[in-house]
């Protein structure tokens, strides 16, 4: 990113990690059809289950939301809708007709976490907008089935990077996100260092038993203040304009660590 002005290396973003968001953000997807979706489907989508279509309609109200799956409340019609969606994570993943399949994936997304909204979190929403941001990014321009039948593709990004709109208000998105996680945290249990040991007393939030083991006790302090200032120091460190690889490559590492 050395060769690109200040302004371009910080809102650009490298088109091969686009490619890795796609696979992992449509694996995210999949995966989510897969262990809440598609087991839950006769309790949360049918028109039997525990939340009817009149439920779901009363409940969005006029708010203006829209769900395709509000067009039929069958077990047939809402798990073809699911499978639908399934197919066309798969095929986003392997980069076929990138654009459309993300913009079916956000469709998809958006008519799924609608039709009922009791069972969804800030998650399902998070996957929702960075799916509408996808869909005016180059996610298919490497490792994908569209690179491959386009050779010209390589040439056409030969700068490896792309800077636009979108990758401006992805990463803009990103960063808000953590920052002001961090920023509803700045409470007495974050900053006094009680809250990951809070948290590992909820039982829905807690692991493996043989896991816990892991984690010492006098370690959950430290490691709550540290959670707290990675949050709210991390998004801003990434705009640094000077070596800005260096420091987000150093950012990837310390959130996945976190």
């Amino acid at each position: 990113m050395s060769g690109l002005g200040w302004s371009c290396r910080l809102f650009s973003i490298d088109l091969r990690s686009l490619a890795l968001f796609r696979i992992c953000i449509a694996t995210v997807f999949l995966c989510d059809l897969a262990y809440y979706r598609f087991p839950e489907l006769d309790a949360f989508y049918v028109d039997d289950g525990l939340f009817s279509l009149q439920n779901a309609k009363d409940w969005l109200g006029d708010s203006g939301a829209w769900s395709l799956c509000l067009l039929n409340g069958s077990w047939e019609f809402q798990a073809g809708m699911l499978a639908l969606t399934a197919v066309l994570c798969v095929l986003l993943a392997l980069g076929w007709r990138t654009k459309w399949m993300t913009a079916g994936c956000w469709i998809m997304a958006v008519s799924i976490f609608n039709r009922n909204p009791l069972v969804c979190n800030y998650g399902d929403t998070m996957l929702q907008v960075f799916l509408f941001w996808s869909m005016f990014l180059p996610l298919g321009a490497k490792w994908s089935l569209d690179a491959r039948r386009n050779r010209k593709s390589d040439e056409n990004h030969s700068s490896c990077h792309v800077c636009s709109v979108p990758s401006a208000a992805a990463l803009l998105q990103l960063a808000l996100v953590y920052f002001f996680t961090a920023i509803w945290k700045w409470n007495s249990d974050w900053l006094g260092g009680t809250a990951a040991e809070a948290a590992l007393q909820l039982e829905y939030a807690r692991r493996d038993t043989s896991l816990d083991q892991l984690v010492h006790t006098a370690l959950l302090e430290p490691l709550t203040i540290a959670t707290l200032v990675l949050e709210l120091l991390g998004p801003l460190v990434i705009w640094i304009p000077w070596r800005t690889d260096i420091f987000r490559y150093a950012m990837i590492v310390a959130f996945f660590l976190l």
